[in-house]
């Protein structure tokens, strides 16, 4: 069965550039892990769960690349964060 959905390795590779920076551990020797997940729900197919695991508290800041550049922060500092991305452009990187 062919589907529909957007090719998984140009959206991983925007993902790289999605997660713009760690605003408060730019110059550390920071330890993290980014997963994603794409189309969590299995009907937005232009949208993102992303999970940060960091070894110390950081916050995230992200930027959705695309006719209309869209950057977010988020304020909250922990672990394990959890960001869902809304509003992916189809067929870019």
């Amino acid at each position: 069965m062919k589907s529909n959905s957007l090719p998984i390795n140009k959206l991983f590779f925007l993902f790289i550039f999605l997660v713009f920076v760690f605003t408060n551990c730019i110059n550390s020797k920071l330890d993290y892990s980014i997963e994603t997940n794409l189309n969590p729900n299995n009907i937005a197919p232009l949208t993102a769960l992303l999970n940060i695991k960091s070894d110390i508290p950081c916050k995230a800041k992200i930027k959705v690349l695309g006719e209309i550049t869209v950057e977010q922060s988020f304020e909250a500092s922990c672990t394990n964060l959890f960001i869902t991305v809304l509003g992916l452009y189809p067929n870019s990187i």
